[in-house]
């Protein structure tokens, strides 16, 4: 599945590259508890190179009509212009020498010998290009070690908690995600189901943002006061 997100740029070459925002993380995706799912540069037969994740089992990518190269899924959007800036002279080379061919079932995606040399050499760089900082959702940044009182201090507002892990997260963590929705989910998840009251200051934030109502809050001041 093509990076719907990306923007095409027009250049003198074949190929049609695509660009991403230097602090995103086109190539994460989540997969559940095994962590983020494969991620690739892939390059069509028309030239076309963008971001591909998931298992590669197309047609198209299984007859080598397209071609994928493995990277981390945690490299940025200004990594990977980076890394496709280095080794576009490679992809150049093994579009040019990527041919397909009929062998009496399927289409085929064929590479010359300058071009299988080239391929060898993208996978080493791949392979060997690593990611400066951490990418995770906003619930793992927020609360994979802390809980929600530990993280929304007494004193400090909603606003002034999203501002603060925004400003803590540059140059070390791409956080993917509404972070104040992840942290009023946190919230309310607490509020239905831990065994210990919530701090006043988080139930008052929480009426304020409608994630409780009136009656659910003196409903829970009432419980916890009697208990």
């Amino acid at each position: 599945m093509e990076e719907t997100n990306s923007i095409a740029i027009t250049e003198s070459s074949a190929l049609d590259i695509k660009r991403f925002a230097d602090n995103s993380a086109p190539a994460y995706h989540p997969n559940g508890w095994q962590g983020p799912h494969q991620a690739y540069i892939s390059m069509s037969e028309s030239g076309g190179v963008y971001i591909d994740y998931g298992p590669q089992h197309a047609p198209y990518q299984v007859y080598g009509r397209t071609l994928c190269w493995e990277i981390d899924p945690c490299l940025s959007g200004k990594e990977i212009n980076a890394l496709i800036d280095k080794i576009r002279p490679l992809l150049e080379i093994v579009h040019d020498g990527h041919s397909i061919e009929w062998d009496g079932r399927n289409h085929h995606g064929v590479l010359s010998d300058e071009a299988k040399e080239a391929d060898e050499t993208i996978i080493e760089i791949c392979r060997y290009t690593e990611p400066s900082q951490e990418v995770s959702t906003a619930e793992e940044y927020l609360f994979s070690c802390l809980g929600i009182e530990e993280v929304w201090r007494e004193g400090v507002s909603l606003e002034e908690l999203v501002d603060e892990t925004k400003r803590g997260a540059v140059g070390h963590a791409i956080v993917l995600g509404d972070i104040k929705e992840a942290i009023l989910r946190e919230a309310k998840l607490c509020f239905e189901e831990s065994e210990y009251p919530l701090p006043e200051h988080i139930l008052c934030a929480m009426r304020q943002e409608k994630e409780i109502s009136e009656e659910d809050l003196t409903r829970y001041r009432t419980e916890y006061a009697m208990s």
